[in-house]
C-alpha cells in the first residue's frame, strides 16, 4: 500500500523519539493502525546499517564449508560421517581454516552444505540394456529372507520352515546348520529370468555352477536356456574360483565382475531379489498359523518356477512395454538362436593339482595313494572333477593322457613285468645300427628355405578335458601295438582279424589297445621267465 509522505514522516519522528527497546512496539502499533505487514513499516524507517551484498557475505562461508564436509566425509565408505561441529574444530586445530577467516556457526555451515549440496550421496546414473538376448547374464546367490531349514528327510529331501520377519542374517534358526540359499540369474536385454532354492552352509563354487547347469540347460518346464556371452555376477566363490575361470573359457563365455559395494552395475539381478520376498516368500506368512506351515525344498522350488513362468516372466519389459519379458527373451530367434550348452560339459568342470609320477607308476593326493596305467617317473597334471570325482593325469611334457586307479600292491609271490620304455627299446636297437665316417667329412651345401603355406583353422570343437582319445584308423592301432609289443601279426592271420575284432568293438580306444598290449607284453615276459 502507498503511504503519504505525512504519514511516514510522522512515523520516523515516533521511532527516532522512542527509547531503546520500545521501538519495535512502535513499528508494531503503527501496522496494525494502517493495517499493512510490520515489514511495510520498517522500510520506511531509515537505518544507517549498511547491507552487503550476499555474495560479498558467502564467499568465505562457502569456502569453510567446503573444507569441514571434505574433513566430515573422510572416513570410509560404508561409516557414518562425522558430525560437522568435529570437523570444524579438526579444521581449525590443523590450521587447514586460519585464523583471519570470520568463526561461522554450525547452523550456517550446515545451511550452506544444503545449498551446495555436499549431503548427496547418490549421482546420478546411466541405464544400460544389452543389444540382444543372451548377451549378458546376471547372476547372484542371497540368503532366503523368511525359510529355515528345519531337518533332512531320508530321500535327501529338506525339510523347510518359516520364521519371522525380524530376525537377521544372525539370529537366523539354523537348526541343522545349514541356511536356505536362493541363486537367480537374469538375463539383461530382457530381464526374464530364472531362479532356485538350496540349502548349505554357505555359497560356494560347486553350488554356482550346479545351478548355472540348470539355468543354461533346454528344459520344457522352462523358457530361460543357452549359453551367455558373458555372465556379470559379483566377487563371490564363483567369479574367483579357479574351476569356473576355466570352465567359462572353454565355453567361450567372458566373465564381467562386479565392482565390491557398486550395486548400481549389478541391480538387475540385486534389485529383483526385493519383488521376490515381497511377491513369492511373503504370500507364506498370510496362511493360518503360519509358525506351524511346513514345505519341502522341491515343492518350494515347483512352486517357485510356477511364480516365475506365470507371473514374472510374463511381466512387461522394462522399456519396451507392449511385449512382456519373455516375448523380449525369445526375440534370440532372430539372431540365430541359443548356443546350446555341450552334453556332459559341467562334468569336465575340474581342478587341477601338479604331481610327480614315481618309477612305481603312483602318487600321492590328499593322503591317498593312486596308480597311473602306462605312466611312470614323470611330471604330470593330475584333473579331478568336481562333480563325480573322476580323475585322471596329463603327462606335463608331452600331453598324453592317462587312466588314474586306486593303488593296490601286489601280494607276495606274484611278479607284474612291464613293457620296456621306448628309451630302452630305442637302445638296445641302436647296437645293430653299422656307423662308418664322421660328421663333417664333407662341406655341406644350404637349401633353399621352402615357405609354408598359411593354414586355416577348422570347425570349433569342445575338448573333453577327460577323453583320453582314440586311434584315427584301425591300421594306426595295429602300429602302435606291434610297436609296444613286438608282434606283427600276418595280413590275413586268425592272430590278425581277432585283433582287429577287439580293436573295432572298442571303438579303437588308446587306453584298450594299450591294456591288450600290456597283457601280450606280460605273457611273453612269464614265458621267458619258465
Amino acid at each position: 500500500m502507498a503511504l503519504k509522505q505525512s504519514v511516514k514522516n510522522q512515523i520516523v519522528f515516533e521511532h527516532s523519539r522512542a527509547p531503546r527497546g520500545a521501538k519495535t512496539e512502535v513499528v508494531k502499533r503503527w501496522a496494525d493502525f494502517l493495517g499493512c505487514s510490520v515489514n511495510r513499516i520498517w522500510t520506511v524507517i531509515p537505518t544507517d546499517r549498511k547491507r552487503s551484498k550476499e555474495t560479498d557475505k558467502t564467499e568465505d562461508l562457502q569456502e569453510i564449508t567446503k573444507i569441514v564436509f571434505q574433513i566430515k566425509h573422510r572416513v570410509p565408505d560404508g561409516t557414518p560421517p562425522l558430525s560437522t561441529d568435529q570437523a570444524y574444530e579438526i579444521a581449525m586445530k590443523n590450521k587447514i581454516i586460519t585464523g583471519d577467516i570470520p568463526r561461522y556457526s554450525i547452523a550456517s555451515i550446515n545451511r550452506m552444505a544444503r545449498q551446495l549440496k555436499l549431503n548427496k550421496k547418490t549421482r546420478r546414473i546411466q541405464r544400460f540394456q544389452a543389444e540382444r538376448p543372451n548377451e549378458m547374464h546376471h547372476v547372484d546367490a542371497s540368503t532366503s529372507n523368511h525359510f529355515y531349514a528345519v531337518k533332512v528327510l531320508p530321500d535327501g529331501d529338506f525339510l523347510l520352515k518359516l520364521h519371522g520377519p525380524s530376525q537377521n542374517y544372525k539370529n537366523k534358526p539354523t537348526p541343522i546348520h545349514q541356511r536356505v540359499w536362493i541363486y537367480g540369474i537374469v538375463d539383461d536385454y530382457s530381464g526374464c529370468a530364472f531362479a532356485e532354492y538350496i540349502v548349505a552352509p554357505g555359497e560356494s563354487e560347486v553350488d554356482n555352477l550346479t545351478f548355472l547347469k540348470r539355468a543354461w540347460t533346454v528344459s520344457d518346464d522352462k523358457t530361460f536356456c543357452g549359453l551367455p556371452d558373458k555372465i556379470k555376477g559379483d566377487k563371490g566363490p564363483m567369479m574367483r574360483g579357479r574351476v569356473t575361470k576355466d570352465l567359462f573359457e572353454r565355453f567361450n563365455v567372458e566373465t564381467d565382475p562386479s565392482v565390491p559395494g557398486a550395486k548400481d552395475t549389478h541391480g538387475k539381478i540385486e534389485r529383483p531379489w526385493r519383488t521376490h520376498w515381497q511377491r513369492f516368500e511373503r504370500q507364506f506368512l498370510v496362511v493360518d498359523d503360519w509358525k506351524k506351515f511346513e514345505i519341502t525344498l522341491s515343492e518350494l522350488n515347483r512352486q517357485l518356477l510356477n511364480y516365475l513362468q506365470n507371473e514374472y516372466n510374463l511381466r512387461k519389459h522394462r522399456f519396451e512395454k507392449e511385449i512382456t519379458r519373455e516375448q523380449a527373451w525369445k526375440k534370440i530367434n532372430l539372431y540365430g538362436g541359443i548356443r546350446p550348452l555341450p552334453a556332459d560339459a559341467f562334468n569336465t568342470a575340474h581342478e587341477k593339482v601338479e604331481r610327480k609320477v614315481r618309477r612305481d607308476g603312483t602318487f600321492s593326493l590328499d593322503n591317498k595313494l593312486y596308480e597311473v596305467k602306462g605312466l611312470h617317473d614323470a611330471k604330470v597334471n593330475v584333473l579331478t572333477c568336481i562333480f563325480t570325482g573322476k580323475m585322471m593325469v596329463q603327462e606335463i611334457e608331452t600331453g598324453e593322457k592317462y587312466e588314474v586307479i586306486e593303488f593296490k600292491p601286489n601280494p607276495i609271490g606274484k611278479f607284474t613285468a612291464h613293457p620296456h620304455t621306448p628309451y630302452q627299446k630305442n637302445k638296445k636297437a641302436a647296437q645293430d645300427l653299422h656307423i662308418t665316417g664322421s660328421l663333417f667329412e664333407e662341406k655341406k651345401e644350404p637349401t633353399n628355405v621352402v615357405p609354408m603355406p598359411i593354414r586355416e583353422q577348422g570347425e570349433q570343437t569342445f575338448d573333453h578335458v577327460f577323453d583320453i582319445g582314440a586311434y584315427a584308423s584301425l591300421k594306426d592301432a595295429m602300429a602302435d601295438f606291434s610297436s609296444m609289443t613286438g608282434i606283427y601279426p600276418e595280413a590275413d592271420s586268425e592272430q590278425r582279424r581277432t585283433l582287429e575284432k577287439l580293436f573295432m568293438k572298442n571303438e579303437l580306444r588308446r587306453e584298450f589297445v594299450r591294456g591288450i598290449a600290456d597283457q601280450c607284453v606280460h605273457e611273453q615276459e612269464a614265458q621267458n621267465w619258465r
